[in-house]
């Protein structure tokens, strides 16, 4: 073959390659199995919303993965954090989906082996508190106004240092009403459980919990109602209203039609800064730190798929009446670096409260 051939034949062969596409690259995920994990007990509103989540995310990792879940429950969600902190290896093969014991950090709770810095945050839900009272509370409790003339009655809650709780005792206290504190229930599950045997009359709970367990237990029967939600507050001072709670106030408009005014004070600004964080981060999710990069791109790219994914939203709509509120990577991880900041006078006001409620 002459060399002007040879040149010819080299550029035909060339061309020939460059038309060919670029083999792609195998995904991280493929052949794989996430194991999602859980930091709440099977069947409450914790471990309900996050198996949701988990059956429609694998759809839009690469690769597909096969996922499955699992509970690791105790202490408050302590015994998950730490199982994530101090066993699970950095592989991108477990995915929390927890409802972050958020204060649980801020306190400083010698329980909690980490710090939520520590990991890799790829979302987080916000979902807000619903409270509810039953409507034979003596003297009898026809409309939501009637909670101030209420005689004393139990509040249900789980554990003092839960942002139920603390969130419960706080905005009750900010109404001005007279309550006694009852603590130590499992769950939210056992909260309006003990609202349905009449053992507490008031309690609160999320979306999940509220539409799930009390609407047809207790609102549909008329043993109870609904009184407000908490709402989180934006920076210009105004409530961010949940467009899947039209018929029921926040808490800053129950307050304005009760008592004529807004609510103020310090015990309202604990509330108020308690509720924000807590709301927007009532479920989160998250790897370790060290996870690989195509991992952690391959997840967040999940979770933001679901916001269009009819499948996953009519799921999530018929399960809980409600649209997920979801926030992603930078913006959580922003909201988990914001517990650096949180005031000293503050968690101060806090650990002497908390310790109040423990006394009672």
């Amino acid at each position: 073959m002459s060399a002007t051939k040879r040149i010819a034949a080299t550029a035909v062969l060339a061309m020939g390659l460059a038309s060919v596409p670029a083999l792609a690259e195998t995904p991280f995920y493929e052949g794989k199995t996430i194991e999602v994990l859980i930091n709440y007990s099977a069947g409450g509103p914790t471990d309900v919303e996050a198996r949701l989540i988990a059956r429609h995310l694998g759809k839009h990792i690469p690769g597909n993965p096969t996922i499955v879940a699992r509970n690791r429950a105790g202490a408050g969600g302590m015994i998950g954090m730490n199982y994530m902190a101090d066993v699970v290896r950095p592989d991108g093969l477990t995915v929390a989906i927890f409802s972050p014991p958020v204060f649980t950090e801020v306190l400083g709770d010698a329980g909690l082996d980490t710090r939520f810095k520590d990991f890799i945050w790829l979302s987080s839900l916000a979902v807000p508190q619903i409270c509810y009272v039953r409507r034979d509370t003596p003297p009898g409790v026809e409309e939501p106004a009637d909670l101030l003339q209420a005689e004393t009655f139990n509040a249900s809650g789980i554990r003092p240092t839960s942002t139920h709780d603390i969130r419960m005792r706080l905005s009750l206290d900010v109404l001005g009403v007279d309550y006694n504190y009852v603590t130590g229930y499992k769950g939210l599950a056992g909260a309006s459980a003990a609202v349905l045997q009449n053992e507490a009359q008031y309690s609160c709970g999320s979306i999940a919990s509220y539409r799930s367990s009390v609407v047809p237990s207790m609102v549909e029967t008329g043993i109870a109602m609904p009184l407000f939600y908490y709402a989180v507050v934006d920076a210009t001072g105004n409530d961010v209203l949940n467009a899947s709670l039209p018929d029921i106030p926040t808490f800053r408009d129950y307050y304005r039609s009760v008592h004529g005014e807004n609510p103020s004070g310090e015990v309202y600004e604990v509330f108020e800064a308690v509720n924000n964080l807590k709301t927007s981060l009532q479920r989160g999710s998250f790897v370790p730190l060290g996870t690989p990069d195509e991992a952690v791109d391959a997840l967040r790219q999940a979770w933001k798929a679901l916001e269009t994914d009819e499948e996953f939203l009519s799921a999530y709509e018929e399960a809980f009446q409600a649209k997920p509120v979801i926030s992603h990577g930078e913006e959580t991880m922003a909201l988990i670096e914001s517990l650096d900041d949180i005031d000293a006078d503050l968690v101060k006001f806090l650990s002497d409260y908390i310790a109040a409620g423990s006394d009672n």
